[in-house]
């Protein structure tokens, strides 16, 4: 379902009530246990970035069994270029 703002109220305001919500939520004190509050999505967002700039960290193991495999059956893999 999708609505269309405009339809309610202008848009200006709309988008100033939004940034109004967020800068209210990110200035809550966080429970117990947390540095932060977030909005929905921003942690996983955060964890995109950070793997497109980084890579998608991978366990000692499985890249250990893949090197060996890739070993035996003679095929190039992109980290051993």
């Amino acid at each position: 379902m999708s609505f269309n703002i405009a339809s309610f109220t202008a848009i200006a305001e709309f988008k100033a009530e939004i940034d109004r919500q967020i800068r209210m939520t990110r200035q809550a004190t966080p429970r117990s246990g947390f540095t932060r509050v977030t909005l929905p999505g921003e942690i996983e967002w955060e964890l995109t970035q950070e793997r497109l700039a980084n890579g998608i960290p991978l366990h000692k193991e499985p890249v250990q069994e893949i090197e060996r495999l890739a070993d035996e059956l003679s095929v190039e893999i992109p980290w051993n270029r």
